[in-house]
């Protein structure tokens, strides 16, 4: 089965009313016919549900659907892009130990790395280059984990996962990819290339409407949990498990066993029935969204490029992106992706909230002026002062995150009606 037809039909379950659409199962706990299997449930010796802090049939729908369209062997559906950060690097770790990252990740992800797991004892090395050795040099043996963009945001660098992928072979550690900007899958699937383990902020193009918060990580299946010692919450005897181990429960199920046991039913990172349903039905819709918004993006950016108030324009499409040629090597397809970045003719000098881009933000009447990626609708903002204003500063000078760039992601509306919403917008402010 293709990937679009993957959207709507994969690990579709058949409904006992026989329902043509998924259905949402808003339940707390589950009924069980008897006490043996009560028991054997919450043993795990019978496959079924226990609370829905941990599990849920709706959530398993999307969970499998989602994984079978990235490749993999098991996901996990959490309550944000952040949350599925969260809950899948601090199973690999413990105080003392360290997280290599790339520096071009989404502001939050690097807030959360740099602020939250410091406070648990775990320190993230961040590397603010595209070379691999920049990346092996800072390894050492309480590594546990890389994590990189497939694309960046908002550089739109890809990386080149196979390099990544075979670097972590070498130390025998999992490679971590957020693949947020790669559409569910359907622009780049990091799986295909070596990635252990697959992050997304579903509240971007998977759920694409810009109305459910929430997050998905998948398992490859590559990695052999079950031969790696180094990862002490997966090798180390748990309590209530009888002085026994996740691996030696579970072997190469190990990874994801604790994230859905420690991570999401302890930490409570849980994704409520009715967001994982919106999912399911953004999923239905994401090839064709995304393909009128890559083809509305390639028509924007050039606009924009040939526009006489605007200073530089950063697409990946363009052959003078520093990555394009990655981009062909691993992106799927025509497209290269549906977001652009540029900056507006500017010299006077103004504070960002007086500058040009503010003025002609503050003058646009379609494309609205909102944080959020992924949307059917364009959404435009300026990053220095919203998502990344925790890192301003020479951090995010040092990755190319001036306080002009003004980054875009494009939607699905007529491509004469964006273009017309900004030259008009151009021309009020430089009237």
């Amino acid at each position: 089965m293709r990937f679009e037809s993957k959207l709507l039909h994969s690990n579709q379950p058949l409904e006992s009313h026989g329902a043509r659409a998924n259905s949402i199962t808003p339940t707390a706990a589950y009924l069980y016919p008897s006490t043996a299997q009560a028991n054997s449930t919450f043993s795990g010796e019978t496959p079924g549900y226990v609370y829905s802090r941990g599990h849920n049939p709706t959530n398993s729908v999307f969970e499998a659907r989602i994984c079978d369209l990235e490749g993999g062997k098991a996901a996990i559906s959490v309550n944000s892009g952040l949350a599925a950060q969260f809950t899948a690097l601090s199973a690999l770790v413990v105080p003392g130990d360290n997280i290599i990252s790339s520096g071009f990740l989404f502001g939050g992800s690097l807030l959360q790395l740099r602020d939250n797991f410091r406070g648990f004892g775990v320190e993230t090395r961040f590397v603010t280059s595209l070379e691999i050795e920049d990346y092996e040099k800072l390894i050492d043996d309480r590594t546990r984990c890389i994590i990189i963009d497939s694309i960046s945001n908002p550089a739109y660098l890809v990386a080149d996962i196979k390099k990544f992928s075979d670097l972590c072979k070498k130390y025998q550690i999992p490679l971590v990819v957020d693949n947020t900007l790669g559409c569910g899958g359907y622009l780049i699937r990091p799986i295909d290339h070596g990635a252990d383990i697959v992050i997304h902020s579903a509240t971007k193009w998977i759920g694409g409407h810009g109305t459910t918060l929430a997050g998905v990580f998948i398992d490859a299946g590559s990695f052999k949990w079950s031969e790696a010692t180094k990862f002490t919450k997966l090798c180390d005897p748990q309590f209530g498990s009888k002085g026994k181990s996740y691996v030696e429960l579970h072997g190469d199920n190990a990874y994801v066993k604790h994230c859905r046991s420690s991570g999401i039913m302890l930490q409570s990172a849980t994704l409520n029935p009715f967001g994982a349903w919106l999912l399911l039905q953004g999923l239905e819709t994401l090839s064709v969204r995304v393909d009128r918004e890559c083809e509305n993006a390639v028509k924007l950016a050039t606009y924009l490029k040939n526009s006489p108030f605007v200073k530089w324009v950063s697409y990946l499409g363009f052959e003078d992106h520093e990555t394009h040629e990655l981009s062909k090597k691993y992106l799927n397809g025509p497209y290269f992706g549906s977001c652009i970045s540029f900056a507006i003719k500017d010299e006077s000098g103004a504070d960002i909230v007086e500058s040009n881009s503010a003025k002609v933000i503050d003058n646009l009447k379609i494309i609205s002026n909102t944080v959020n990626l992924g949307d059917a609708k364009t959404l435009i903002c300026i990053p220095h002062i919203s998502t990344n204003r925790g890192t301003q500063g020479e951090y995010n000078e040092s990755v190319g995150i001036d306080s002009d760039l003004i980054r875009i992601s494009v939607g699905i509306e007529h491509i004469d009606d964006l273009i017309g919403d900004l030259e008009q917008a151009f021309k009020t402010v430089f009237a």
